[in-house]
């Protein structure tokens, strides 16, 4: 089984975003009501929570098994799989029944390559294709 998870790149992004509302949330808190302080001490204690979550270990966006995909947005088997493309930074993968699933690699960053050499090595070992060696 491989998985990919979220680009580093794309996780500091959130983790800065994170640490500004985080920033907002102690401000507010300071210079306002009672009931609003325990609001935004809330609101500054999950935006750190999910700051550490996404600098510490970003979240698993796509799975590749023997038998198929999983991602948030897309599941589906190898062999329902008729053709794959790739452009303008999504993956589509055309479906026996002929729906398309689009997976956008923005996410995988520098692991973009691995990540289209593994699907091209799953599609093949599901359909029983193997490399010719003449």
């Amino acid at each position: 089984m491989s998985s990919y998870r979220l680009d580093r790149s794309v996780a500091l992004v959130t983790v800065g975003v994170c640490l500004v509302v985080s920033a907002v949330a102690v401000f507010v808190a300071f210079v306002a009501s009672d009931w609003l302080r325990v609001l935004a001490a809330v609101v500054a204690a999950v935006a750190v929570l999910v700051a550490l979550r996404f600098a510490l270990r970003p979240p698993v966006v796509l799975r590749l098994d023997a038998d198929g995909y999983r991602s948030r947005s897309a599941t589906g088997r190898w062999l329902d799989v008729e053709d794959v493309t790739f452009s303008d930074d999504v993956l589509r993968l055309r479906r026996t029944d002929g729906t398309e699933q689009r997976l956008p690699l923005g996410f995988a960053g520098a692991s973009r390559l691995a990540l289209l050499r593994d699907v091209h090595e799953h599609l093949n070992a599901a359909n029983g294709y193997r490399r010719f060696e003449g």
